[in-house]
């Protein structure tokens, strides 16, 4: 309930403090965080798409998804065969696996 001299708030609200105006950016700099952000995810995708062992005209219909997705299989295939390496029926020939990564180090004791 109110005191018997009626008065609520006996505290003044503060006026908010104004900011000073950030200066804007130099030229040729972005500062939009999503943007920069990306810009290089679409950077790295590009390289991942130049990659891919398709023609050009192909490579440049694919969406992000399918460069996304092959590039997944690829990489599960690869593991595949690494890890059984003598499977019975699969000759060795020239692949594109060499156009993604070197060859694995095989160490010896």
């Amino acid at each position: 309930m109110l005191s018997a001299g009626g008065i609520y708030a006996v505290k003044k609200r503060k006026k908010p403090v104004q900011k000073s105006p950030k200066p804007p950016p130099a030229d040729g700099v972005k500062s939009n965080p999503s943007k920069r952000h990306r810009d290089r995810l679409n950077c790295e995708l590009d390289k991942l798409t130049s990659l891919l062992p398709f023609s050009e005209d192909v490579r440049a219909r694919l969406d992000k998804l399918s460069v996304l997705r092959l590039s997944v299989g690829y990489l599960k295939a690869k593991s595949f065969f690494n890890e059984y390496p003598g499977l019975p029926g699969l000759k060795p020939q020239a692949s594109y696996s060499s156009r993604f990564f070197p060859p694995p180090h095989r160490h010896t004791l």
